[in-house]
């Protein structure tokens, strides 16, 4: 009898124990992190000298609420952002620029980052600019690399072109070409009509500066940014470019008639960073003047035209009121119009609608502008005293 109690009290037993074991939760779903390091692979190789880096303990991940309360995040002024040591290793990258057009030697500022760069006390994984510099003959080389993928981000190259794909760094040396797609230039022509319809053969033109835009240097829309840890984040006040520009008033340089018109130069289209713009004056010998601005977004030819008019025509046009020429008393008289580009059917002869501004002084008279062109060449426009 005691024994078949004993039996019985073992059977209860179990059948709570079973019990217990179906009343535990369901275990939840695992929390992604950022990876670290796998602890048994060999770290990079340091140089003599170098202290490896700190181990780096796991942050805790943010909870849903953290990362959607925004009020709660610390923001950190990029100026008072923690520092973010480079790690050093002992791997040499040799690097070859060529262009993409005729291979020839790309000589270009070159940023190189390193692509998912590990965590470290302050940061999280993310890619990060490793090194920068300029190629010389289209070569660069950098020394004291962790091995690695890297990319080359290269400011000097076509602007809204594909960056050189990613490699490996590993090992002593590593030797890596690549084709970049560099800026083209491209002819701009100017053709110049006078008064007979009659396209000049021969002109000058005379530079009136350079000028430059530069964008905010923001680096590749590819990379992935490292952030902070922990529940901070940089706060960016702003981001800005520049513009520039350089040079006077230059002398007068005959141009070279082609099929085309007269050739004004050879320009470059814009790179990752940088547009340029340059102004011109042109003329002939006894014409007004055409101001042209140029600033090339592409590779493809340009023809600009405009109109000019022999000066004569325009000193018989400008009388003082007793009906003598105003350039004959001393009045200073300029004249010039604006280059446009060519519409492609000129069958119209569209050069004799564009305006020709004159602007005319003279001591003791009221200044003179006009909307000139060459349809009112035959047309007098008369100087007013100026009030006493």
């Amino acid at each position: 009898m005691r024994m078949l109690v004993s039996l019985g009290a073992l059977a209860v037993l179990a059948v709570l124990a079973l019990g217990l074991m179906r009343s535990e939760p369901e275990p939840s779903e695992p929390v992604l992190a950022v990876a670290e390091p796998v602890a048994d692979e060999p770290a990079p190789p340091t140089l003599r000298g170098a202290t490896a880096p700190p181990e780096v303990a796991e942050a805790a991940p943010a909870t849903e609420e953290e990362e959607l309360d925004w009020n709660a995040r610390e923001g950190v002024s990029i100026d008072d952002a923690p520092e973010d040591p480079l790690e050093t290793g002992s791997c040499a990258l040799h690097i070859e620029l060529r262009r993409d057009d005729d291979e020839a030697p790309f000589d270009s500022a070159v940023h190189l980052w390193r692509l998912d760069a590990p965590a470290n006390e302050d940061w999280n994984v993310g890619d990060r600019k490793y090194a920068q510099g300029k190629t010389e003959g289209g070569s660069a080389t950098w020394h004291e690399l962790p091995a690695g993928r890297y990319r080359l981000y290269v400011p000097g190259q076509r602007k809204g072109s594909d960056d050189p794909a990613a490699f490996e760094v590993v090992g002593a040396h590593t030797y890596v070409t690549r084709d970049v797609p560099a800026p083209r230039r491209a002819p701009v022509y100017v053709r110049l009509y006078d008064e007979l319809d009659r396209p000049l053969a021969t002109a000058w033109r005379r530079s009136g500066g350079v000028g430059s835009v530069s964008s905010s240097g923001s680096g590749p829309d590819w990379a992935k940014r490292r952030t902070l840890r922990g529940n901070r984040y940089i706060h960016v006040l702003g981001l800005g470019g520049c513009s520039g520009s350089g040079g006077g008033r230059g002398r007068p340089i005959p141009m070279d008639l082609h099929a085309e018109g007269l050739l004004l130069g050879r320009f470059s289209e814009p790179d990752r960073e940088r547009s340029w713009s340059s102004s011109y004056e042109l003329g002939a010998d006894g014409t007004s003047t055409v101001s042209v601005f140029v600033r090339k977004e592409d590779a493809e030819p340009v023809t600009l035209i405009a109109p000019v008019l022999s000066m004569t025509l325009i000193h018989d046009a400008i009388l003082l009121p007793d009906g003598t020429r105003a350039i004959d008393a001393g009045a200073s008289i300029r004249a010039q119009a604006k280059a446009i580009p060519a519409p492609s059917d000129l069958t119209e002869r569209p050069w004799r609608e564009m305006t020709i501004e004159v602007k005319a002084t003279l001591k003791g008279y009221e200044s003179l502008t006009l909307d000139f062109s060459q349809r009112m060449s035959r047309r007098t426009f008369t100087m007013e005293l100026a009030p006493e």
